[in-house]
């Protein structure tokens, strides 16, 4: 009877063990899909900041006046726009201001005023009319640089009729605003800042 008395908590410290361990391997032994994973995302973006974009426009375009009236200008080669910039770019604004005293008309061969010149300038299958200067959407986009399409070759032609300004020597006809933004005029980055570039129409 005393050596049972003894045995019976050491029996039940046995059971309380053996539970315990069952206990602890079932709490192991639970898959983790038990205990479900939560993901979130980040998006990743990139916006083109033009702020001071890296863009070239000829500093003048000169003109030669002949007898006739007929501006003839450089080569084609001569005269070009280039993007700097590691995205596309495209003119999204072209201003012409006449420089005193010429007159800046649709047609001089139809002219009565005093120095009156009419010209157009740009790629050659999107002439910009000097006299309600508008850039065709899609003809002046720009590719990055150092890619194919990063160089826009331009002319320019025009005529003139009673100039009685001296053009012995070069003038200052007009000076033409080109506005650049991010992106092509047709469609994909659209920002609302803009860069500005200008150079002067001469003629001599």
């Amino acid at each position: 009877m005393g050596r049972k008395g003894h045995d019976m908590p050491k029996f039940k410290k046995g059971l309380a063990g053996i539970m315990a361990a069952a206990m602890l391997a079932t709490a192991i032994g639970t898959p983790a899909a038990a205990f479900a994973a939560t993901n979130k995302t980040t998006t990743v973006t990139v916006k083109a900041d033009d702020s001071n974009l890296t863009v070239t426009v000829p500093t003048v375009i000169p003109f030669t006046m002949g007898a006739g009236g007929e501006l003839t200008s450089a080569s084609s080669g001569a005269l070009q726009i280039v993007n700097g910039s590691n995205f596309g770019i495209h003119v999204s604004g072209v201003s012409v201001a006449k420089q005193s005293p010429f007159n800046i008309v649709a047609d001089a061969s139809k002219a009565s005023e005093d120095n009156a010149v009419d010209f157009q300038f740009g790629v050659d299958s999107a002439l910009i009319d000097a006299a309600a200067p508008k850039a065709k959407a899609g003809s002046y986009d720009l590719a990055p640089t150092g890619a194919a399409g990063a160089t826009l070759n331009l002319k320019a032609q025009g005529d003139a009729k009673n100039v009685k300004e001296d053009i012995a020597k070069d003038k200052t006809v007009a000076t033409i605003t080109w506005t650049f933004a991010a992106g092509n005029a047709a469609g994909g980055i659209s920002v609302d800042d803009s860069w500005e570039g200008n150079h002067e129409m001469g003629i001599d």
